[in-house]
């Protein structure tokens, strides 16, 4: 999504220096497109049998998004108290929650709270945070493709911003 934004950030800029119809037309067929996405992706979403999915990404995101599973392993007392073992944890931690008891968003939240989680931003470990990002980037499979499409998208920009010469120019007159 993002390279898809970026992409048609740079064909709206370019079409806006070469004149304001198309930059019109080309803004309102991204316009268009970004909100059939949208309502695509959020009437997927709203279907009753995705309800219970629903209510877990309400609490689950503090240990898929913000490592809450690091300080809920810290407290096994806590964890004994509600009824989950490191196991479980980690399950959740890597996306496994088809068991409803195991994900069950009113004992994850009294978790949360009894482990005295504050919230991603008073746990937040920049360093950790910097180093996952390159390992990331290290290991990640689509990086070729990431990298070609950047290529491309650079090769592109050098390409449409090439001043005329003046070889060109009288080449030009001379045909006309």
């Amino acid at each position: 999504v993002i390279f898809f934004l970026a992409f048609a950030g740079i064909i709206l800029i370019q079409s806006l220096v070469k004149n304001k119809k198309d930059f019109i037309l080309i803004g309102t067929i991204f316009l268009i497109i970004f909100g059939l996405s949208q309502f695509i992706n959020r009437n997927q979403y709203s279907d009753e049998s995705l309800k219970d999915l629903k209510e877990f990404a309400s609490v689950g995101y503090h240990i898929l998004d913000y490592n809450a599973d690091k300080h809920i392993l810290q407290n096994s007392e806590v964890m004994l108290r509600n009824d989950y073992s490191s196991n479980d944890i980690n399950l959740i931690r890597n996306w496994f929650f088809v068991d409803s008891y195991l994900s069950s968003p009113l004992r994850l939240d009294n978790l949360l709270n009894e482990a005295q989680w504050s919230g991603p931003l008073s746990n937040f470990n920049s360093k950790e945070s910097i180093l996952s990002s390159i390992n990331l980037l290290r290991n990640y499979p689509l990086n070729f493709i990431l990298i070609s499409e950047i290529i491309l998208t650079f090769l592109f920009l050098i390409g449409s911003f090439r001043p005329i010469s003046k070889r060109h120019i009288l080449a030009g007159k001379e045909k006309m």
